[in-house]
């Protein structure tokens, strides 16, 4: 199986969309809106946001992506890189995607001059959770919080 990891384009977004729809099915704290994930995917691609999308391909097939965003960390007292999303289609799972997604993103972390990379996981979804320890991501005591700020009140 030959994969690629390439930068996403806007050409991506559809696969991208549908991939976002398949990971939040399983998060009780997201509803999949393919509105709300297209308008964020395209703020990402174009650049808004200084963060990037890697997406896996085997032939012209998308099997998975990597959401990856800059911020500044005090505790780190420099970048850190957010992995908001990781996702590898179900049936090409324990082939090494994952593996090869999360190596660009330290790449590009590092190109960035990000000093760490830290994500949250759903706290039921065992295999990630497991993944991202097998690659030396230690568990926090901090607890995840979130508020929409927006004045209809849509929880995201």
């Amino acid at each position: 199986m030959d994969i690629i990891i390439k930068k996403a384009g806007l050409c991506d977004i559809k696969a991208l969309n549908n991939m976002l729809k398949d990971l939040f099915s399983i998060e009780d704290d997201f509803t999949s809106d393919s509105n709300k994930q297209k308008t964020g995917l395209e703020m990402i691609i174009s650049g808004v946001t200084g963060g990037v999308i890697f997406i896996a391909q085997c032939g012209l097939r998308p099997v998975g992506m990597v959401n990856l965003q800059k911020i500044i960390s005090t505790a780190a007292g420099g970048i850190s890189i957010l992995l908001e999303d990781l996702y590898v289609e179900p049936d090409i799972r324990g082939q090494g995607v994952g593996s090869m997604l999360l190596e660009e993103a330290i790449k590009w972390g590092r190109e960035e001059h990000a000093v760490r990379m830290q994500l949250g996981a759903d706290m039921r979804n065992a295999p990630a959770i497991s993944f991202y320890q097998s690659k030396g991501f230690m568990q926090s005591n901090l607890v995840l919080h979130y508020k929409s700020i927006i004045s209809s009140g849509n929880n995201v």
